[in-house]
Formats: structure tokens, sequence, C-alpha cells
């Protein structure tokens, strides 16, 4: 719980995530199958932000789901759940 930790330790936790946000140089060490998912109405990441690091996970596949925002899991979950099983059984993953 939040009150359970100190306003140090909470702020020292934020400050580590903020300097080390931008991960992009270790995308091409990932070596499982990625699955990306683009919500088409998505107003934090446009598909140009979200095909640009598509390209640099090997092996990663990319979908987009349509009359969808950035909340896809609760707009759109049966579309999510949908396309995630078929990725699931067409990459051999169980």
């Amino acid at each position: 719980m939040q009150s359970e930790v100190s306003e140090q330790i909470l702020t020292r936790q934020c400050q580590f995530i903020i300097d080390n946000m931008d991960q992009t140089d270790a995308l091409a060490q990932i070596s499982a199958k990625t699955l990306f998912v683009h919500a088409r109405e998505d107003g934090f990441f446009d598909e140009a932000l979200t095909l640009q690091l598509v390209e640099q996970v090997p092996d990663a596949s990319f979908t987009v789901v349509e009359n969808s925002g950035h909340l896809m899991a609760m707009e759109q979950p049966e579309a999510l759940t949908a396309l995630t099983r078929l990725w699931l059984t067409n990459s051999g993953s169980r």
C-alpha cells in the first residue's frame, strides 16, 4: 500500500522510472516472439511510433484494434482477447 512506503522511497522509485524510461536500445535484444497491439484512436501513442518500435524487435508482429483508445483492455476486451488468442495459437506459444 502507498501509505506503507515512505515519501523518500517513493520519490527514489519514481526517479528511477523516469531515469530509465527509454529502453529502445534494448529492443533488438528481445528474443521472444512479441505482439504489438495498437489502438487506432490512442491519444498517447500514434501508429507511426508503434511501428518504429515493431521494426526494432526481431520476430515482432503488429496489429491494430479499431474503435479503441488508450484503454483498449476496457474499451475492446473481446477484440483484444480474440486477437491475443489467435496470435498465441499461430505463434506456437501456449
